[in-house]
Parts: structure tokens; sequence; C-alpha cells
């Protein structure tokens, strides 16, 4: 359960005006003084941004964190792209001494068998399962619909991934999640580190406060147009609306949070504690109900599973110190 969350949110806020102005040069690699502070002097502390940027670094030398990985696996062409992101963690974890616990999903039955032999092939998997699901809300139902199967709360670190239709945008996320052994320890020490930090997404794609626009380095990796640059917004009045409905379905009778605080990784692939989903979880079939079945014909935004693309980055982060991006340069 997400506790404290009321508690953060005067700190928060307050914190966020500066920190917000970090945002963008975070993101860039870069920190932006915000006038003179003294370690003698407490209250002229620069305030701590929101998300910070977390450099692949040689991580070794720490007994290895409880692991799982949920992967929706909708596009059987994308499967070997899956696969390669499995390797990665696979081996990062076995240099640590440790396995992994695989969570596998499916909307087309002919792909299951495929998936389960290719998983039993794989060593350092402790236990997997390989799920047929309904095909509703996307990676975002699939993922709902694993982890009323598979409760994810025992993990310290869980890895969401889907096969994302765009080719840019999805390469982009699993080499910055899981391109290789060393990117995948560098998360897992990440969490090991920073305690306070409950989600982990990839580098250019973290973005805290309702008035987010694209960055220079998201558009980069997405490949968008020029001219979204700093002007696209990632809360459209469409999904504010479909938030708004959501978040009654997700925490009944309670306030929203302050906008300030809205939080999202476009794409939806990220590393995060299992402890964050609790609410996810028990919500789970009243917002796996608010989803058509099928194949969305509607666009790209405006559903509830585009609102729990942020507001599930959101609960991580009322009960955070920080949101984390990861660098696999």
């Amino acid at each position: 359960m997400i506790c404290g969350w009321k508690a953060r949110f005067a700190s928060l806020a307050a914190a966020l005006f500066l920190g917000n102005l970090l945002v963008q040069s975070v993101l860039s690699g870069e920190r932006k003084s915000l006038g003179h502070s003294s370690a003698a002097d407490p209250a002229d502390a620069e305030p701590e941004s929101p998300v910070r940027r977390l450099p692949r670094r040689v991580a070794r030398g720490f007994l290895p964190l409880p692991v799982a990985v949920y992967v929706q696996a909708a596009n059987a062409k994308l499967w070997d792209e899956m696969f390669q992101c499995l390797r990665a963690v696979l081996r990062g974890q076995a240099e640590l001494g440790g396995t992994i616990d695989l969570i596998v999903s499916a909307t087309d039955s002919k792909t299951v068998a495929r998936y389960q032999r290719n998983i039993s092939k794989l060593p350092g998997v402790r236990r997997w399962r390989v799920l047929f699901v309904e095909n509703r809300g996307g990676d975002i139902g699939q993922f709902l619909q694993q982890i009323v199967a598979e409760p994810p709360g025992s993990y310290s670190a869980v890895l969401k991934i889907h096969t994302k239709s765009k080719d840019s945008w999805r390469r982009n996320m699993l080499k910055n999640l899981c391109g290789s052994g060393a990117v995948v320890k560098s998360a897992l020490w990440g969490f090991k580190e920073h305690p306070g930090m409950k989600l982990l997404g990839p580098r250019d794609f973290v973005h805290v406060g309702r008035h987010a626009t694209f960055t220079p380095g998201f558009c980069q990796a997405m490949e968008c147009r020029e001219n979204e640059v700093g002007k696209a917004r990632l809360f459209m009045r469409k999904d504010e609306e479909s938030m708004s409905s959501t978040w009654q379905l997700l925490r009944p009778d309670s306030e929203e949070p302050l906008d300030q605080l809205w939080a999202i990784v476009p794409g939806s692939c990220w590393w995060a504690r299992g402890d964050i989903f609790q609410e996810l979880l028990e919500a789970a079939p009243r917002l796996l109900a608010s989803m058509a079945l099928g194949a969305s014909r509607r666009g790209g935004s405006g559903q509830a599973q585009h609102a729990l693309e942020r507001w599930i980055p959101t609960l991580a982060l009322l009960n955070s110190t920080f949101l984390g991006e990861l660098d696999a340069a």
C-alpha cells in the first residue's frame, strides 16, 4: 500500500518549483546552478530534482536482489528482442550470483508453446510462467492480468518490458534498461544504493509535472517531428479526463495527487520495486473491466491504459525520494 503520500505533498510540491527547473538539465546530463549554496547553511542547499540520472557503473560486491521480469509479448514478431533482453538480465544476475523469476503473457494461443520452448532452455530462471491472457488494455492490461496471477510484491526489482510496435522507441527503451549484463547490474545497483528510489526508467523517458513536454533527448529516441520539441505535451486534455475517471477506479473517493507530481514514462518499460503495485493489484478487476476487449481503434491516448501509463509512475513518485533514469552509455 502506498503510504505517507499526503505527508509528502507539501515538501515535494515546494521542491518541484525549483526542482522542475533542474529536470531539463538533468535529462541532458547537466546541472544548472540556482545560486550560491554553502554546506554551512543547509537552508541554502539546492533542492533535489524529482528525476535523477544514474550513470552506468561497474557494479560488483553486493548480494543479488530478488528479481522478476514481466514481459508482455503480444507481438510474436518481436519476441527475439524480448529474448535478448532476458538473456542480458540473466547474465547480470548470474554475475551477482542470482537468478530471476519470469512471467510472460501472450494474447495469441499459438505463440504460447513457442515461448515455453524458448524459456525452458534459459539457464538461471528459477521459476517461470507463460500466461495466455485477454487482449485488453494493451501492455498495461496484460500487466494487470500478470500481477493478478503472479503478484510482484516480494521482489526488490521488477522489470516490465513489452513488444512496443515503434522500432526506435522500443529499442531505445530496451537498450537503456537491459541492453547488456552491465546495464542490468547498474540498474540493480541503483536500487541497492538508493532505497528511496521506487522506479527507474530509460534515459530521457522519465518526465514529471502536468506541463511536461517532449525534450530533445526524448524526441531523438522516438524520432518525433522537429516542431514537437519543447511543445508537444505529455499530458493532453483527453489524457487528463481519462486520468480522473481511472483514479476513481484506482483509489475511490480519494483526491487526485497534485498535478506537479504527475509522472510518466512514455512506453511503460521500466524497472520498479515490487512493493509499489499493491494498490494496482487490488484495483485490477475494476481497471480491467474498464478496458475494451481487442485492439484499440481510438488512437494513442485518452483510455484507461494511457491513464495508468501516467498513474503508475506517479504512485511510485509519491512514495519515492526521486525517480531514476538509467543511462546505458
